[in-house]
This record gives C-alpha cells, sequence and structure tokens, in this order.
C-alpha cells in the first residue's frame, strides 16, 4: 500500500511538471517576432479594395494570376464589410538551411458576421509576405461555438478534480510518517497552488 502511495505521489509531481511545461509553451509571448503590422496592412488593403496594395505586401512570392484568383476568394468573403478584429491564435518559427520562416496565424472577425483564419508567412531575406493563407470559417465557428457548452461543463468537471485530488494528496502526505515529509509537503502544495490557480484563470470554475 505504501509503495503505490509513492508511486501516486511520484506519477502527481510527473503531471504537474508536465502540464506547467505545456502551460510555459502555450502562454510564450504571442508578440516574438509575429507578423501582425503585415496582416493589419493587408487585411486594409483588402477591406478597401486597393489589390496594388496588396500586391506591394506581397511582393514577388506569388504569381499574379494565383494571386488574382485569391484576391477574387478574399474580396468575396468581405463583401460588405467594413472593419475587423484581428486575434493571433498562435505562431511559429522554423530554420531550413539556415532560413527563418516565422508563420503566424490569425482570427478574423468581419463587421458582416464573416470569420476567417489568416496566416501570415514571413521569410528571412523575403521582402514583405512570403506567404498567405485565407479561408471562410464561419460554418466552422457556428458549429464550435454550439460545442462550447459542453466543453465547459467537461473541463469545469476536470478541474474540480484535479483540485479535490491535489488536497486529498497533500492532506494524505501530512497525516502520514513517510520519509521527505516536508519535501513533498511542498510539491503537494505547489500542486495545490497550481491547480487552483490553472482553474480559476483557465478553466475558471467557469460555468459552475
Amino acid at each position: 500500500m505504501k509503495k503505490m502511495n509513492t508511486w501516486m505521489r511520484v506519477l502527481l509531481c510527473a503531471l504537474c511538471v508536465i502540464t506547467l511545461l505545456s502551460l510555459i509553451s502555450c502562454s510564450a509571448d504571442m508578440e516574438i517576432g509575429n507578423n501582425t503590422e503585415l496582416a493589419k496592412g493587408f487585411l486594409d488593403s483588402v477591406l478597401k479594395d486597393e489589390y496594388d496594395s496588396a500586391v506591394g505586401l506581397v511582393g514577388e512570392t506569388i504569381g499574379e494570376n494565383d494571386f488574382q484568383a485569391y484576391w477574387k476568394s478574399i474580396r468575396d468573403v468581405v463583401k460588405d464589410a467594413s472593419s475587423y478584429r484581428l486575434k493571433q491564435i498562435g505562431w511559429n518559427i522554423n530554420t531550413t538551411n539556415g532560413q527563418t520562416v516565422r508563420t503566424t496565424a490569425y482570427q478574423v472577425n468581419f463587421d458582416n458576421e464573416k470569420t476567417a483564419l489568416f496566416r501570415v508567412v514571413t521569410a528571412e531575406g523575403v521582402t514583405g509576405i512570403a506567404g498567405l493563407h485565407f479561408s471562410d470559417i464561419t460554418a466552422f465557428q457556428t458549429k464550435a461555438e454550439a460545442i462550447v457548452p459542453a466543453a465547459k461543463v467537461i473541463l469545469c468537471i476536470l478541474s474540480v478534480l484535479s483540485v479535490g485530488f491535489s488536497i486529498w494528496m497533500f492532506v494524505d502526505c501530512l497525516r502520514r510518517k513517510i520519509k521527505f515529509k516536508v519535501l513533498w509537503a511542498i510539491l503537494m502544495f505547489v500542486g495545490v497552488v497550481f491547480s487552483l490557480t490553472f482553474g480559476d484563470k483557465n478553466l475558471g470554475f467557469i460555468c459552475l
């Protein structure tokens, strides 16, 4: 029984460390090397139907014929829109063959009730936008919003269970005679605090 309890504590500590590292990665500064200025410049050109300005931002990375077709598809999405909200949702930096390539992803909400996924790629040694992807995700967003309430309930339950388990392990650690009791107690306490903080900020005990 003691051996099982020890393994449970080790497992909990490992999960805490893994979760902490994941959160650090996920919450990394979104502003590091983003392409927001280029993204805004391109979207402003699209809304104003300023084709030449958009071409100037893209440069020679996309062929003229391909860009004309792409431009038409984008203009179809933003039809009747006069403004937008840009939200950065992710970024990635890769170095291949000595060249650094940066990809930044955005969610764009237009005032015509359209939502788009917009990815801007820049590359070392290339002026302006080296690549872009623009797709209408309005239908997907609508379906996702319908699923979110159920997902929130599940996340709330998992959050409560996580906090409850951490508190139980902390109390169990205090009442048992084990080696390095103080160290284990500190680790369990950190787990409790982390679970409470994570639950409050991210899962929020959000919908209870």
